[in-house]
């Protein structure tokens, strides 16, 4: 008797596998282990009704007929034990399979979520990068920005030193031309300027 486990591909979700999935195949393994059983059960029961049939039927001729009964009880037997052996060999292959298969969807799923991680934290690194450049940029526009107003403000400066420069020349031409009387021609050249 060949119960293969059926081969189940799960839907990987973000935290694993698929719960109705695993339960759904798990389910299945569970029924072919109860067939198997009841199939030893069977066997068992066939042979212990040979077995009281042998019991039960009328002692033929003590030569012949019981060592043909015997060879018969011991070829049920053995058939027994072999059916026996065969569904004990068949569910430990399937117990097996299943945890070979259910170990390697592990792995796989450690896998997959060890890549998923990765990738997280590559793009992170990639944005955080990003993020830097930008701040730089920014800062160095600010700077550049600064330069130019603290520029602007020290030529305007120079300016207004230069136009005052050429206001006191001028002043002091307009009180050299007055007679550098003192204080009254300098408080009414205020008073007009």
């Amino acid at each position: 008797m060949d119960e293969s486990l059926p081969d189940q591909g799960f839907d990987i979700v973000i935290r694993g596998y698929a719960r109705g999935q695993v339960d759904e195949y798990l389910t299945g393994v569970e029924a072919t282990m109860e067939r198997l059983r009841n199939r030893v059960a069977e066997l068992n029961r066939r042979l212990g009704v040979l077995q009281r049939r042998l019991d039960d039927s009328d002692q033929p001729a003590p030569g012949e007929a019981g060592a043909r009964v015997a060879r018969m009880l011991r070829l049920a037997e053995d058939e027994a034990v072999k059916l026996v052996q065969q569904a004990t060999e068949d569910a430990e292959r399937i117990r097996e399979a299943v945890e070979r298969e259910t170990g390697q969807r592990r792995k796989n799923a450690t896998m997959e979520s060890e890549r998923i991680i990765e990738h997280a934290k590559d793009t992170a690194e990639q944005l955080v990068q990003v993020a830097a450049a930008d701040a730089e940029r920014l800062r160095a526009e600010a700077d550049e920005h600064i330069e130019r107003a603290l520029a602007e403000l020290t030529r305007q400066r120079d300016e207004l030193r230069q136009e005052r420069k050429a206001v006191d020349t001028r002043l002091a031409r307009i009180r050299a031309a007055h007679g550098g009387t003192g204080a009254g021609a300098a408080g009414r050249d205020g008073e007009a300027r």
